[in-house]
């Protein structure tokens, strides 16, 4: 998918983007975007729905990734967690950091 027709979500301050990599017209379990966050910032994000994952991978930079327990990850570095709580990304590095995730729902929404 181009750029020019992504949908791209971007943080009050513009310290976050969340660029979808999926068409949103269909109904989905599954969705992939790319993530930047700029040096230094912290974004927050509310639970998703009961059983929701997130496969992040680190393309760019270090950050640490909690959720109930915090992992500091770095370039090439991946993990797998639970959405469905409370959680957050913190760029640790002086460059931006960049993510790919894959969000994964028990049901399909869309």
């Amino acid at each position: 998918m181009p750029p020019r027709h992504a949908k791209i979500l971007t943080s009050a301050g513009g310290a976050f983007t969340s660029r979808a990599l999926f068409p949103f017209e269909t109904e989905r379990r599954v969705e992939f975007y790319k993530l930047t966050l700029a040096p230094h910032a912290l974004e927050t994000a509310e639970p998703h729905a009961a059983g929701t994952t997130e496969n992040l991978v680190v393309a760019a930079g270090q950050v640490e990734i909690t959720a109930g327990v915090s992992y500091v990850l770095k370039t090439d570095d991946a993990i797998l967690f639970a959405a469905d709580v409370p959680h957050s990304y913190r760029n640790l590095g002086a460059g931006t950091a960049i993510m790919y995730l894959v969000m994964t729902y028990t049901d399909s929404i869309g």
